[in-house]
């Protein structure tokens, strides 16, 4: 996804009052922001967010890929919205907020569940919620793909994206440093001052 679609997102979920909108925005944020696997997200408890000193705030994956662990910097406009659904939102929703993982699954038709949000919950998240949105179809693991794209492009360290992506090898790092069209504009209009 571009930036301006990113944007396009967090305005049209940010603008969403109610329970469930601020759970949304959050999740969009979350996703574009920490770059996590489905399953790393679904399965993170609150416990492994970890929002204070502000300026070394960091999720905790436990048992990623391979079972394994990492940390991942959370960057300020995902900080101030995670200490706001912590706050406000997440005890708010049904089930109560006693449960221990980040994003609770919250069951349907007054039915409670008593796990967390689940990736098959996730994907119907992007479809019903993202893509209307957007007007053509993305997946979760598109988020994944956004961030590593964009974080590659303002760094062009494969070796930050390696660990922040939580990959083994840099060979499957490497998939992001292809040259997209606005990298080779911008290199294009360097070249030819």
């Amino acid at each position: 996804m571009t930036l301006e679609e990113r944007e396009l997102i967090f305005a049209t979920l940010g603008a969403r009052r109610d329970l469930a909108g601020q759970r949304h925005y959050t999740l969009s944020l979350f996703l574009f922001y920490s770059g996590l696997r489905e399953d790393e997200t679904v399965h993170l408890k609150v416990e492994d967010v970890h929002l204070e000193p502000v300026d070394t705030a960091y999720l905790r994956v436990r048992d990623g890929k391979g079972s394994k662990d990492r940390l991942v910097p959370i960057v300020p406009r995902l900080r101030e919205t995670l200490a706001v659904y912590l706050a406000t939102t997440r005890p708010g929703l049904n089930p109560p907020a006693d449960k221990p993982w980040l994003f609770i699954h919250c069951g349907h038709r007054n039915r409670t569940a008593t796990g967390p949000l689940n990736t098959k919950t996730l994907w119907h998240f992007v479809q019903d919620v993202i893509v209307p949105i957007l007007g053509r179809k993305v997946g979760v693991h598109t988020f994944r793909h956004s961030f590593g794209t964009h974080v590659y492009e303002a760094s062009g360290d494969l070796n930050l994206l390696k660990s922040l992506l939580g990959h083994s090898s840099i060979a499957t790092t490497a998939i992001y440093a292809h040259v997209t069209p606005r990298k080779q504009r911008e290199k294009l209009a360097e070249y030819l001052k």
